[in-house]
């Protein structure tokens, strides 16, 4: 007499399997999407931020106050402002933003003028504008690769701080 053999346990070894990889695909898109998040930040901050430093303003405005009371007035953004506007924009104070303008087409990168005076740039100079963000990954990441040690696979996600950077150039108006 043979003995049938029944299908009992086997739903409970699939679903051990299954919710093992999906877990594994979850944690493991943790530091992408933390990555991305970053990336999409610096990159709308920089676009948008390139418009306003190229910009000139219709109506002059006071600038900067001197000491002796005379004030600069300008229609050209100052690079505090710069910096001000691209934080704005990305709704993130820890942005690093870098302002170089070249003369021209050419090479030459101007003298930068101090942070609080409007920039240095001249009709038909190059205005590049670099923005970089940290994203730490060291939680995420450690998360993520404790994941991937359950199947063997090891450190596999980053899980340190790693820079997001994006760069917009374009000509002054």
């Amino acid at each position: 007499m043979s003995r049938q053999r029944g299908d009992d346990g086997v739903a409970a070894v699939e679903m051990g399997i299954i919710s093992t990889l999906l877990l594994l695909l979850g944690f493991g898109a943790l530091p992408l999407f933390s990555m991305m998040h970053g990336y999409q930040k610096v990159n709308g901050a920089s676009a948008d931020t390139l418009r306003y430093a190229t910009s000139v303003d219709a109506n002059p405005h006071v600038v900067k106050t001197n000491a002796d009371g005379t004030q600069v007035i300008s229609r050209r953004p100052t690079r505090d402002d710069i910096t001000r506007f691209a934080q704005a924009a990305a709704n993130d104070s820890d942005l690093r933003v870098v302002v170089t303008v070249y003369n021209g087409t050419s090479a030459t990168v101007r003298t930068a003028a101090a942070s609080d005076l409007p920039i240095e740039a001249q009709s038909g100079d190059t205005v590049t504008i670099v923005i970089s963000k940290d994203v730490d990954l060291r939680f995420i990441g450690s998360i993520a690769n404790a994941a991937t040690s359950l199947v063997g696979a090891g450190d596999t996600f980053p899980h340190d701080i790693q820079t997001m950077t994006s760069t917009a150039t374009g000509r002054e108006e």
